[in-house]
């Protein structure tokens, strides 16, 4: 069975390896994506000290800067004292792309007008997510994904050491010649990494295979669908719709201790506003997952959902991309995760080196046979 598992890790290795190291390597970068965007593009800071504008002050500037005939659907908000709050402009670049307009949280001006997925960190986060290639891409990554959770558990068996072994399982041998020192430094860093790279590849397949893992944990424990509320439509004179600033303040006496994180804003004429929010104690601190509905008009609330109640099937599916991005696990964490992304590279070069230089040897080895054997006639 360990020969068996060898072989398949040594080869599905050297198959897949190089898309996993370039896939591993995006998903580090991405880990302090904003902070990485933020220095790529300094426009994007602000005075982190300065008084905050109206929400309504920063949709309409939003507006302003976008193409004329976009429609805003979201607004993200700041994330840390002087960084951009972000306004999205589904399909408004034409072929489906959507624009997004950073905005200063201070002075409610237009900082950048970007398209979603041609700046770095954009076009980072659609390779890792589907190679910039589609559904077709995302297909392949999440079969990367189930490569990457069979190396990782092969890796462990393969490793397990015999009785009395223990004491060299972990050691890396650095004067015994490049070829030892790379099979150790695989075994090392492989076991080191392998609970982290197997949780990496668990939860990128339960994000990219959302339908049926969700049908898989619903058969183990309920997951209940979401509300949907609409508003009701009586958009006169009298009653026009309510502002995002009032949504936002009406929405904070459900969650008031919480930090509002996203506004949805209604985009048809039945649309509800949905505000986001993260309260102490969510696994999704960077975007939230305690939700508020609230009716356009009256600005009244429709419906709330607060994930810390939620039941477990639910809780189970919440905690994936926050564990996947490293926002579950804290500043530690998201470092482990960066230097975990950038382990497959690692093993591959590791792997790589040890097969060829076998492989070389073997050559050499046939070749010396028969020079032998020519020099016997």
């Amino acid at each position: 069975m360990r020969r068996v598992l060898l072989k398949l890790h040594k080869y599905a290795g050297l198959i897949f390896g190089l898309l996993l190291s370039l896939i591993g390597i995006s998903g580090s970068l991405l880990v302090f994506d904003h902070a990485i965007d933020e220095t790529l593009t300094p426009a994007l800071r602000s005075d982190p000290n300065a008084k905050l504008a109206s929400f309504d002050a920063v949709i309409a500037a939003a507006k302003a800067a976008a193409p004329s005939d976009a429609t805003i659907n979201r607004l993200y908000i700041s994330r840390a004292p002087g960084s951009p709050h972000t306004a999205r402009f589904p399909n408004a670049a034409g072929d489906g792309k959507t624009v997004e307009v950073s905005i200063s949280p201070d002075t409610a001006e237009a900082v950048a007008v970007r398209v979603w997925g041609e700046y770095p960190m954009t076009w980072l986060y659609s390779f890792h997510h589907d190679l910039t290639a589609g559904q077709t891409g995302k297909y392949i990554v999440g079969a990367m994904g189930i490569a990457l959770l069979f190396f990782s558990l092969s890796g462990i068996v393969i490793w397990w050491p015999r009785r009395g072994q223990w004491r060299n399982a972990l050691r890396v041998n650095r004067h015994q010649g490049p070829i030892r020192l790379n099979y150790d430094l695989h075994k090392f860093i492989g076991i080191v990494f392998s609970i982290l790279l197997g949780m990496s590849a668990f939860t990128g397949i339960s994000l990219i295979f959302h339908g049926p893992m969700k049908a898989a944990v619903n058969f183990i424990s309920p997951v209940i669908e979401l509300p949907s509320p609409e508003s009701t439509f009586k958009n006169t004179a009298e009653s026009p719709a309510i502002s995002a600033d009032t949504a936002v303040k009406n929405a904070k006496s459900v969650f008031p201790d919480a930090v509002l994180k996203r506004i949805y804003l209604p985009t048809s004429a039945t649309a509800s506003y949905q505000l986001l929010f993260a309260q102490a104690g969510e696994a999704w601190t960077n975007y939230g997952a305690s939700k508020v509905w609230v009716d356009q008009y009256s600005g009244e609330i429709l419906a709330s959902w607060n994930p810390l109640t939620a039941p477990s099937g639910n809780s189970f599916l919440i905690w994936q991309f926050p564990l996947h991005s490293g926002d579950a696990l804290g500043l530690g964490g998201r470092w482990l995760l960066v230097f975990s992304g950038l382990s497959p590279a690692i093993l591959f070069g590791s792997g790589f080196y040890l097969w060829w230089k076998k492989r070389q040897r073997r050559i050499n080895n046939q070749r010396r046979n028969a020079e032998k054997n020519l020099g016997s006639v």
